[in-house]
């Protein structure tokens, strides 16, 4: 019957057909309609419609018992193919593997199906999509289907504006909300682990190399703020003394006999960390209370003070 064109097999006597033989339609090379309709399938093989390259209307409503898992590839020759009528045929998801090489399809009925959810990437050349009583989710995975049945100009979405939400019930499928969809939630863990990792790496090859850096800076910045704390604090505190001399002991000689001797002889009072230091008390304590304590500082700076580390 290679010249066959048309093939009703619908609601056969007397229970409708339960298996399809293999290879059952080979030779209907020329068949363009096939109707299965009403009958009662336990399963279709993947080579089932391997022969019926020039079908372009194929319809299976009611020919499945319970859950159809469509075996991947059962559609591959249907290159031509422009209608598919898939009624309660018991379809719970609509796989690329399934219906992926179904090219030239316009109509898809999908009515009374388990589907929750529909990839937009397999419905590109569709101009009529039927979903009615389909369990479909308003959810993120079906966002950009939303958007396509709303947007599309060419598209006709049967009762768009009726279809429910399964899962949130009163809720329409055409407006649920999908601002909440588009954080990409795979960037924001990128970042973060990308930028802890960097740190991991980055915070011993600093401590190592830049340890002294940082803790100098680290006391430069609190000796800053606590003197503009000290200024906004109290404007008109009295200074203990006149400056504070930060020098080695190698110049001890000169600071005592030179440097002391001309500025306390002059009404000046200095502060010598030998001298005036709170005993007992830290050292790194001790220079930043006489700093704020004193309205100079005065470093006398030689080869010995820029070797020295406390200098």
């Amino acid at each position: 019957m290679s010249k066959l064109l048309d093939l009703k097999l619908d609601a056969q006597e007397p229970n409708g057909i339960n298996l399809l033989p293999r290879a059952f339609f080979r030779g209907l090379t020329s068949l363009k309609s096939l109707y299965l309709t009403n009958n009662h399938i336990i399963g279709f093989g993947a080579d089932t419609f391997d022969d019926l390259k020039s079908l372009d209307f194929l319809t299976l409503d009611n020919s499945c018992v319970g859950i159809a898992q469509l075996k991947p590839g059962i559609f591959k020759n249907l290159r031509k193919l422009k209608i598919l009528s898939v009624e309660n045929m018991g379809i719970k998801s609509f796989s690329k593997e399934v219906f992926g090489n179904l090219t030239g399809l316009k109509q898809l009925h999908l009515n009374r199906n388990a589907l929750m959810s529909l990839s937009i990437s397999l419905l590109d050349n569709l101009t009529y999509v039927d979903m009615r009583s389909c369990p479909l989710s308003c959810g993120c995975r079906n966002s950009e289907l939303q958007n396509w049945t709303i947007s599309s100009k060419r598209l006709q979405f049967s009762y768009l504006f009726n279809t429910t939400c399964q899962d949130h019930p009163g809720s329409f499928f055409q407006n649920f909300d999908t601002n909440v969809c588009y954080v990409d939630i795979a960037l924001y863990l990128f970042s973060s682990t990308f930028t802890f990792t960097i740190l991991l790496v980055l915070i011993p090859l600093l401590y190592v190399r830049l340890y002294w850096k940082f803790k100098y800076g680290y006391y430069v910045f609190r000796s800053w703020f606590g003197e503009q704390w000290h200024r906004l604090r109290d404007q008109e505190e009295k200074y203990k003394y006149d400056a504070f001399v930060s020098y080695n002991s190698a110049d001890e000689d000169w600071v005592m006999e030179q440097l002391l001797l001309n500025l306390e002889g002059s009404s000046f009072r200095l502060c010598l960390h030998h001298r005036d230091f709170e005993l007992g008390r830290d050292i790194v304590d001790n220079i930043v209370a006489v700093k704020y304590g004193s309205r100079k500082t005065i470093c006398v700076v030689s080869q010995s003070f820029l070797r020295s580390e406390w200098c």
